[in-house]
């Protein structure tokens, strides 16, 4: 009894938590998030599928929808090979289709034969017996037949024979167990195959490829490990409601990988809804075969654009794997691959990815070697063609380059086309992402940083995004602003760097945000923001210090620069022979200011890699101090391509700009030759303007009494200042940026 009470207690505390989540979706508005689990540390224990049912709001709309699929380890895993992980969502289309096949008679032993002869009779077999020196007999073996005989229904089994063989000789030995005579076994009837045509019915499901990872080489790793990998399948988003199957294909022969696939939908309009999606090529194609080749898989592909579709987007995803004897194909050969449109070639792609840059570095496996479209621990890249299509009939080709193959080699191949109706907005920009500032795993290499923003500015809109308004803030600091010009058609992305920002440590967000694209409104104002947390500031290291250096035998592989926030190139280093395993140690000797130390591997394995440490040893690389001598920064031997280490030289600003100042307006601010200083509501008298490096050090001061001044800064460098305004009875200081 007490049990049934347990039990109805956590149904209805089941419908309670479902009635919360129902009210939750009911009333979420334009650009909430709504988020939906998957799978939940999923332990990928064999090679295979996994399919799972999830349940989504139904109705909505979504202007984004991003695909989380996190990857990590339990604790007995062995998770130490790079693997392919496909994510498939699975449209339950609710049609039927058929396939013609051909149903054999019978099988023999469940194998089908052109032809059986066997004895309804026992049959035996002789055999020397080593013992007795004498002739045994023993039992033929026993095969079991199977018949179809319903041609009604051809796969059906109608009757089973236990029977035994025939045609063959039965021998006589000697004492020395010589065959001195034999008897042939004759059959006393025989079967010849049949076979029956029928129609195999199945049900229509779509597999639609929404993102695909290789797996780490984690073995040595500590068995905590996440790394989480973000797609965006918007395109899909039609597809995510009630209830859907996603799958997730994993192709490891060890285990102990765990996967967890989260959604996370952005309500609003998209822009540009999803009119249909259709596969063209899906499978693991074989390359280089010369009595089968890729193209017999790749053949020509006819569509019809309707009225209803107003664009459609090419979405090509190929991976190399196989290493034949000739080139390393698949996985080691930089093919490419060809797309024509309607006879003409629109696109030629390498089908190549550079490893050594890999945010996963120290891998224990081959982590460093380039591959076709693949790296492992990385998101697999994928290729979007905007297709210029008619009404009617259009086609696509695919050929990829041609060779033949000493071995095994395929590519796994999945190839889309996507169908929109019309564009949702004309003007809409977005912010895609914050490069850095940034704790983003995935841009661990190049963060922290004290230089500028980085970022990510997408065109939504139908129109071409020729210019915008970049603002930012850092913490609570005044807000800059930032005129971007360029030409980007719908969906393309630009990288924009924006100017000198004065980062302090104890600043922990970063906003930017885009105004006015092409000087009006922004249709859809929920992706104009990106927010960026938890970031780290850079180290702030001594005016001296001493940059220490071991090279391995590949020494003429090794240099590093320290450069400016300009770019300037402070100092530079390069190896010779002679100094192979020696020490060598530089003295750096730097200013205030804010540097980039880059040390780069020409061979892209780094100073230490276990594959080649046999040949060519291993090397050491760090940063020390002077006075006391003490290691301030050590760099992992094992990097791939390069270690990137940004840092502050000095304490901040020596000038601080005044708390809540007056009314004081600079203009332009980033400016360039004039600084225009504008100052309202005092009556003070004004004595001087002062312009301050960010070392303190005074470099410009002029006299006067009037509230407007115009500054000539031509003769300044770029970087960050201080203007001090002098009056009567208060100091105002407020920061502008020379570019």
């Amino acid at each position: 009894m007490h049990k049934f009470i347990e039990m109805k207690k956590n149904q209805i505390l089941v419908v309670i938590i479902l009635a919360i989540l129902s009210i939750n979706q009911m009333f979420a508005a334009v650009g909430d998030t709504l988020k939906t689990k998957v799978f939940d540390k999923f332990s990928m224990s064999r090679n295979g599928v996994f399919d799972k049912w999830a349940s989504f709001p139904s109705g909505k709309k979504y202007q984004r929808v991003w695909l989380k699929y996190t990857v990590g380890c339990e604790s007995a895993g062995q998770c130490e090979w790079d693997y392919t992980n496909q994510i498939f969502l699975r449209q339950h289309t609710g049609k039927n289709d058929s396939t013609l096949k051909q149903a054999p008679s019978f099988k023999v032993n469940g194998q089908i034969k052109d032809s059986v002869s066997f004895s309804s009779d026992t049959t035996y077999v002789n055999v020397f017996n080593a013992t007795t020196k004498k002739t045994d007999s023993v039992v033929s073996s026993l095969l079991t037949i199977i018949q179809y005989k319903n041609l009604q229904n051809p796969t059906q089994s109608t009757d089973t024979l236990k029977i035994f063989t025939a045609n063959y000789y039965r021998f006589y030995f000697d004492t020395l167990g010589n065959k001195i005579d034999s008897v042939w076994i004759a059959s006393t009837q025989t079967l010849k195959l049949i076979y029956t045509p029928y129609y195999e019915i199945f049900k229509v499901i779509n597999n639609f490829e929404l993102g695909r990872i290789i797996t780490p080489y984690a073995k040595f790793f500590p068995k905590s490990f996440a790394y989480v990998y973000t797609f965006d399948v918007t395109d899909y988003a039609n597809f995510l409601s009630d209830s859907v199957q996603i799958r997730i294909n994993y192709s490891g022969y060890t285990f102990g990988f765990t996967a967890t696939i989260e959604f996370e939908m952005v309500e609003g309009i998209p822009a540009r809804e999803v009119y249909k999606i259709e596969n063209l090529y899906a499978g693991y194609f074989a390359y280089g075969n010369k009595g089968n080749p890729i193209e017999n898989k790749l053949p020509l592909k006819v569509f019809v654009q309707d009225l209803e579709t107003k664009s459609i987007k090419l979405k090509v995803n190929l991976t190399g794997h196989g290493m034949e004897n000739n080139e390393g194909c698949a996985e080691f050969c930089d093919k490419r691959f060809y797309v024509k449109f309607n006879s003409t070639k629109i696109a030629e792609q390498h089908i190549w990815k550079t490893c050594g840059d890999n945010a996963i570095i120290n891998q224990g496996g081959t982590w460093i070697f380039d591959r076709s479209n693949w790296c492992p621990g990385e998101i697999v890249n994928t290729f979007d063609y905007e297709l210029n299509s008619q009404l009617g009939n259009n086609n696509i080709d695919i050929d990829l380059d041609t060779f033949t193959a000493n071995g095994g080699a395929g590519y796994e191949t999945q190839v889309q086309l996507i169908y929109y109706k019309d564009y949702a907005y004309k003007n809409d920009a977005s912010i895609e992402k914050i490069i850095y500032p940034s704790n983003d795993f995935w841009q661990s290499r190049i963060n922290p940083v004290c230089s500028g923003a980085k970022i990510i500015l997408q065109n939504n809109g139908n129109e071409n995004l020729s210019k915008a308004v970049l603002k930012s803030q850092s913490g609570s600091r005044s807000i800059q602003s930032f005129k971007w010009n360029g030409n980007l058609k719908f969906s393309e992305k630009a990288i924009v760097e924006l100017p000198y920002i004065d980062w302090d440590r104890h600043d922990s967000t970063f906003k930017v945000w885009v105004e006015k694209p092409n000087d009006t409104l922004d249709e859809n104002s929920y992706n104009n923001l990106k927010i960026s947390k938890g970031f780290r500031i850079p180290n702030v290291m001594p005016f001296n210090f001493i940059v220490e250096l071991t090279p391995n035998r590949n020494w003429d592989e090794n240099s590093w620069t320290i450069t400016n926030t300009e770019g300037k190139i402070i100092y530079s280093k390069s190896y010779a022979i002679k100094d192979t395993f020696k020490l060598i140690r530089d003295t750096i000797n730097l200013g205030y200011g804010c540097y980039t130390l880059k040390l780069t591997d020409t061979g892209g394995d780094g100073l230490d890699f276990w594959y080649n440490r046999a040949q060519v040893g291993t090397g050491m690389m760090r940063i020390t101090g002077m006075d006391p001598y003490r290691v301030l920064k050590s760099f992992h031997p094992d990097f791939g391509n390069f270690h990137q280490f940004n840092f502050r030289v000095g304490s901040p600003l020596k000038v601080n700009e005044t708390v809540n100042p007056p009314d004081v307006l600079l203009y332009p601010n980033p400016a360039k030759n004039i600084l225009n200083i504008e100052l309202n509501s005092l009556n003070n008298q004004i004595k001087f303007y002062t312009v301050y490096g960010i070392d303190g050090k005074k470099l410009k001061t002029i006299s006067s009494n009037d509230a407007t001044v115009s500054m000539d800064i031509s003769e300044l460098n770029t970087g960050l200042y201080i203007v001090e305004i002098v009056t009567s009875d208060i100091k105002i200081r407020r920061k502008f940026l020379i570019e």
